[in-house]
């Protein structure tokens, strides 16, 4: 009989494939761009507590904002036994799972997105949900993409299609109204949509540089195909503002002495049965003797107002 071996495979994952890509110049230049674009947004906003779910080359899209304590979450365990390459004073590392963030909930005023999405394409909801439960109230989550439709999403349809196995991107773009319209499930209202980068992704360099003209023109003809966008979505907060109750005066019960009807049609059948009851005594007891007298009503007095109806004995 043969030996029987255990084999483990080792399975990359694509933030590997991703982190390894940013590293390059192209890789650099987008985060040099995206770290110009929210330059604005830290200058805006600040607060305690800030969190990225991300890798670690990415640690400048976070260290140039003005949080008092900054959080980095990483998934793979390989990248975080390289953390000594960096400079981890301004924040602290955490590994663990994006769908099951080990922070306390209401606790964030800012959680940074950059391309997470696209390398979870089937965590999703799951991260968004996660997120909208650690933003406190009136907070901001900010997402990071490629845009599908641009020079960026045609090369990656294409190495999608000839080069499976390398997925430096992600496995997924999503476009942005599809997140915004998922942002919207999880009650995070988009109130900015930033667009960057037209030129064609290439690793040469210097022809980068060169394309730097098609900015401008992107910008003012084709501004749809950018490769890369930013979302800025707040948590929305709806707000109660307790009314204060009308309180209307009870009617009188016995107004004049006299009960006002439930009902106008049943007091008036009421009425005329009583008055037909007392016709047909009168006409069929005239020749009887009583012992006694009955006080028989000789006249029925109806008054002006309905509502107010009475039957007075005279």
């Amino acid at each position: 009989m043969g030996t029987c071996y255990n084999v483990y495979i080792m399975q990359i994952k694509p933030d590997q494939f991703f982190q390894q890509w940013l590293e390059t110049s192209l890789g650099q230049a987008v985060l040099s761009e995206e770290q110009k674009a929210l330059r604005e947004f830290w200058e805006k906003n600040s607060g305690d507590y800030c969190l990225m779910l991300g890798n670690i080359p990415q640690l400048p899209l976070i260290t140039q904002s003005s949080h008092k304590k900054k959080f980095l979450i990483v998934e793979n365990e390989k990248i975080f036994l390289e953390r000594k390459k960096f400079d981890f004073k301004e924040l602290k590392l955490i590994v663990g799972r994006y769908i099951e963030l080990p922070i306390a909930p209401k606790s964030m005023h800012t959680v940074l997105l950059p391309h997470t999405l696209d390398l979870a394409p089937t965590q999703t909801n799951r991260i968004l949900k996660e997120a909208q439960l650690l933003l406190h109230p009136k907070s901001y989550v900010v997402i990071i993409g490629i845009n599908p439709v641009s020079l960026w999403g045609l090369k990656f349809l294409i190495s999608k299609i000839f080069n499976k196995k390398q997925k430096e991107w992600g496995e997924k773009l999503y476009f942005p109204y599809q997140l915004k319209k998922r942002l919207k499930l999880f009650n995070l209202r988009v109130v900015k949509h930033k667009r960057l980068l037209y030129r064609p992704p290439t690793q040469n360099k210097k022809l980068f540089q060169y394309l730097k003209f098609l900015e401008f023109l992107g910008k003012n003809f084709f501004f749809l195909f950018n490769g890369i966008y930013i979302l800025v979505a707040q948590r929305s907060t709806i707000v109660l503002t307790p009314l204060q109750m009308k309180w209307e005066k009870i009617p009188q019960i016995i107004q004049n002495a006299l009960a006002q009807p439930a009902t106008k049609g049943a007091t008036q059948h009421f009425l005329l049965k009583l008055i037909n009851r007392r016709k047909r005594r009168s006409t069929t007891h005239t020749n009887r003797s009583y012992s006694y007298m009955e006080p028989v009503p000789k006249t029925l007095f109806f008054g002006d107002n309905l509502n107010k109806t009475s039957l007075v004995l005279i």
